[in-house]
């Protein structure tokens, strides 16, 4: 009976031994009740976490951070081996970590240990984990998808800028601005495109854009990205073969814009537009087509085409409106 006795006293010790000394697991489920922590800060390269203050009764040495990106099947248990190994090492009174060297635009999961000794030796317990982003470099491929040209002068026009979508972010910042850099409209978003619907038929944009994550409330931004520029598409008033065999045609003059180019077709439709002329005022008297005078009695479909020079680039409007020249 004594040796019996003996053997549960045993068993009861192992068992205290056990409990007391918890594994740290690399299943994010089974940690769930552990506390939590959060995103305070991002940039290309880091991001900084916050936990909260350790409010048990055990000896805490300090805290180990550790992290993987996310992308890693084994995201969970590489982060729990990196903090194990103490690599990233903070004082017990410590309550936030910035984690450096990290690549733009990428989605971390971060885990904080914290690491404690007593009779049974240093042991490691789980003491939060979160999600962290780093910021894109910038807003990239940034374009004109669209314009709308409203056949009424009272009527607003439109235009849509589309860019390439980012994967880790919460939303963008949409800029717009008028040829002379105004800032005249603002939009957050969370689409990779965005429609200026008071936009002036006879006017030039810039419009520029730049993403965000949102970490804990606050809106951390990347760098703008390049410059749009939007040029309207001139919006012709008039069009008539002359008594000279000459297409004459007239447009409103757009702001910002350095040229035109004429496009000519007999056929209609989206293909046959040859372009015939070039010229900086807001007429022209276009001699012939494909060496030919124009033919009082035809029908001819023409469009304009605003130019603005940025440096050594041209920036071209768009080409939706045509303008049906009738006998």
């Amino acid at each position: 009976m004594k040796k019996f006795k003996r053997l549960i006293a045993m068993l009861l010790v192992a068992f205290t031994i056990v409990t007391m000394v918890p594994e740290v697991s690399g299943n994010k489920k089974a940690e769930a009740a552990a506390a939590s922590c959060y995103q305070a800060n991002s940039t290309t390269t880091s991001v900084t976490i916050k936990w909260p203050a350790y409010s048990g009764t055990r000896s805490v040495n300090g805290f180990c951070v550790g992290y993987c990106i996310d992308a890693d099947s084994d995201a969970s248990k590489k982060a729990l081996d990196m903090a194990r190994s103490k690599k990233y090492f903070y004082s017990k009174s410590t309550t936030s970590a910035t984690i450096k060297g990290l690549k733009a635009g990428q989605k971390y999961w971060v885990v904080v240990l914290y690491e404690y000794t007593d009779s049974y030796g240093t042991s490691f317990i789980y003491h939060a984990g979160c999600y962290a982003r780093t910021l894109y470099n910038k807003v990239t491929n940034l374009r004109v998808d669209d314009y709308y040209i409203p056949s009424s002068e009272t009527s607003k026009a439109s235009f849509t800028a589309e860019w390439t979508a980012k994967k880790y972010v919460d939303g963008y910042q949409v800029v717009v601005y008028s040829a002379g850099g105004t800032q005249i409209s603002q939009k957050f978003t969370t689409s990779n495109s965005y429609t200026y619907s008071e936009a002036k038929y006879n006017s030039t944009y810039r419009v520029r854009v730049r993403s965000y994550v949102e970490c804990n409330g606050t809106k951390k931004y990347s760098v703008w990205s390049s410059y749009l520029y939007v040029v309207m598409q001139p919006k012709m008033t008039y069009g008539k073969v002359n008594s000279k065999g000459q297409l004459a045609l007239k447009w409103d003059k757009v702001s910002g814009a350095d040229s035109y180019e004429i496009y000519v077709s007999t056929t209609g439709g989206r293909l046959g537009y040859k372009k015939v002329a070039t010229t900086t005022g807001a007429s022209k008297a276009v001699a012939t087509l494909n060496g030919k005078k124009f033919n009082k009695n035809s029908t001819y479909y023409v469009f304009v085409r605003a130019v603005k020079t940025v440096g050594k680039t041209k920036i071209y409007s768009g080409t939706n409106y045509v303008w049906t020249v009738t006998p």
